[in-house]
């Protein structure tokens, strides 16, 4: 009679997938053919206890143990996010005289041929109430997250001339030139989700890596609130996500990040409510609308 446990389809593959997203065994394979039982219905999943039935460890709940990994994976994906990430800070005089201190967050990508380029948003450059033709072209002091040291960097110059910026209103992104002796560590840089390949989910968990307040590596967690909200910033077709993790003044230029750590949407908005804000209903750029202006730019991810 042939061995029913080793030659059963569903215990080698899918126990081996299972055992990789946290799934354990009560007993030995030789201590359950002793007792002519297969291995597949003493699993314990997670402290749930046996799951196993007559078809084995199924494919729902391989998912279910690779969702509580991923919902619990917020330390991870913190540890991987946060070094990317950095403050922007403005101090200069606006169009009526007026010293302005303030500024936002901002992060490391790589483009495709391995390159650092450091983005943030358009209004924390240019926040309202200046006049772009007589300021100082975006100059700004960085502050890399955890570094000892700061650098100055100024909004970068596309090779056609024109400045690497996206206006406020719409995109809400610009591009921040790093001076050529600041030398962005090669394991530094954030990688885009693919939304075609990996549509984002309404519910879907998300990790906001920012700095309010000029406070380095705040985090805050949340769910997708909806996948695309058009009009956002003022443009009826330009395409946001709105998501529930808290935001503040300082959040704007965050990464949004999945729990892969990949870059979902960048933080933009947070909507106005009774004169103030309500800082759960958050808008970001996704990841989408965001790699097609940096392909406008030049720039492959």
């Amino acid at each position: 009679m042939e061995d029913s446990v080793s030659k059963d389809p569903w215990f080698e593959e899918d126990w081996e997938e299972a055992k990789r997203y946290g799934a354990e065994g009560d007993d030995t394979k030789e201590q359950q053919e002793r007792r002519g039982i297969s291995r597949r219905t003493c699993l314990k999943v997670l402290g749930i206890g046996a799951l196993g039935t007559a078809l084995g460890y199924q494919q729902w709940q391989i998912q279910e143990l690779k969702n509580a990994q991923h919902q619990d994976g917020v330390p991870e994906v913190v540890r991987k996010v946060a070094p990317s990430t950095a403050i922007v800070a403005r101090s200069r005089m606006n169009a009526d005289g007026k010293t302005y201190d303030g500024g936002g967050s901002g992060f490391f990508i790589r483009d495709a041929s391995g390159e650092a380029h450091l983005l943030t948003n358009t209004h924390v450059i240019w926040p309202q109430g200046f006049q772009r033709e007589t300021d100082d072209h975006g100059e700004c002091l960085i502050a890399p997250f955890g570094a000892q040291g700061e650098f100055s960097a100024k909004v970068a110059q596309l090779p056609d001339g024109r400045e690497a910026t996206a206006p406020s209103l719409f995109h809400d992104i610009t591009m921040l030139e790093v001076p050529p002796e600041v030398s962005v560590p090669r394991l530094l840089g954030l990688k885009l989700r693919n939304l075609q390949s990996r549509p984002l989910n309404p519910g879907e968990k998300v990790v906001i890596v920012g700095s309010p307040f000029a406070l380095e590596g705040s985090v805050t967690t949340g769910v997708v609130s909806a996948v695309q909200r058009s009009g956002a910033m003022g443009s009826p077709t330009i395409p946001f996500i709105q998501i529930d993790a808290a935001a503040h003044p300082g959040s704007s230029g965050s990464p949004v990040v999945d729990m892969r750590g990949e870059i979902v949407g960048v933080v933009s908005a947070v909507y106005p409510f009774n004169g103030s804000y309500a800082e759960n209903v958050v808008f970001a750029l996704r990841s989408d609308a965001l790699e097609a202006v940096l392909r406008e730019w030049g720039i492959e991810v």
